[in-house]
């Protein structure tokens, strides 16, 4: 999977070398039910000139930052409980398909479905108009117990708030510009509050932490009317922002080794 390979067509991977771009990151992004609680400080890493497409978001980044910080806290505690997370997890995941068909239709994004033929690449406009393509949609599940359990226990040090992507979903883009397009929708929602911005894409970044795999991945809280009647504006999701490049890569065989990787870094 690595992108500096020689294989053909690796010319194609020149997308990826962008300059550092904008990326929002926390003190401590934790779940807190029902609403986000505490200030919190904010920092950036953006480098200067950068007129990259993922770059132009940079702006948008910073207006986020500030709507966060603006929303005050209203107490609460940070939730320690697998079964809560879990269940809030389960609760939050119809909610963020409704955000993925929104920010997909947006920017021109795709979805993986299912066909005779194996999994294919869609872009929503034309899954839309057709209900039969919109029912094999593979969907992101909610990250199993197993999993959830070992992440716990090999990562976090059991500390339950720090598992940030239980809910989890992935928007497909041919392009760099769409992919960007799609982030600055996502920051300009005032119904989400994105907290944390990793950017895989970044020229600075080792792929060899990811098996050489990259994507831009966004976590976020849903601060909807529906969100808040079930309980879960606290609760942290992660939406997971791929290039076509590297979704073609990721079948099952692919992430079957990418697990052997994982595990064998004690992950």
């Amino acid at each position: 999977l690595d992108p500096r390979s020689s294989r053909p067509g690796a010319g194609s991977y020149r997308l990826f070398s962008l300059p550092p771009v904008a990326r929002l990151s926390l003190d401590s992004v934790t779940h807190f039910p029902p609403s986000p609680t505490r200030e919190r400080a904010v920092r950036f890493g953006v480098g200067n000139g950068d007129t990259s497409p993922v770059g132009s978001v940079r702006n948008r980044v910073q207006q986020a930052a500030l709507r966060m910080r603006a929303r005050r806290s209203r107490g609460g505690e940070a939730v320690s409980s697998l079964d809560q997370l879990y269940a809030h997890a389960c609760a939050a995941d119809p909610l963020l398909r409704r955000k993925v068909q929104e920010y997909a239709r947006e920017s021109n994004g795709a979805l993986p479905v299912e066909t005779q033929e194996g999994e294919v690449l869609v872009r929503w406009e034309e899954l839309e108009g057709d209900e039969g393509m919109r029912a094999r949609v593979k969907w992101g599940h909610v990250k199993s117990p197993d999993r959830a359990v070992e992440k716990l226990l090999r990562v976090y040090h059991l500390e339950v708030p720090l598992v940030l992507d239980m809910c989890r979903q992935l928007i497909v883009f041919h392009t760099v510009n769409d992919l960007a397009a799609c982030l600055q929708v996502m920051l300009d929602d005032p119904e989400v509050c994105v907290l944390r911005v990793k950017n895989r894409l970044r020229q600075d970044y080792n792929p060899a932490l990811t098996a050489g795999y990259r994507d831009v991945s966004v976590n976020l809280r849903l601060d909807t009317p529906q969100a808040a009647a079930l309980g879960v504006v606290g609760h942290v999701c992660e939406l997971q922002l791929q290039l076509k490049e590297f979704a073609l890569l990721r079948n099952q065989e692919g992430h079957a080794r990418y697990i052997n990787y994982r595990n064998a870094r004690g992950e």
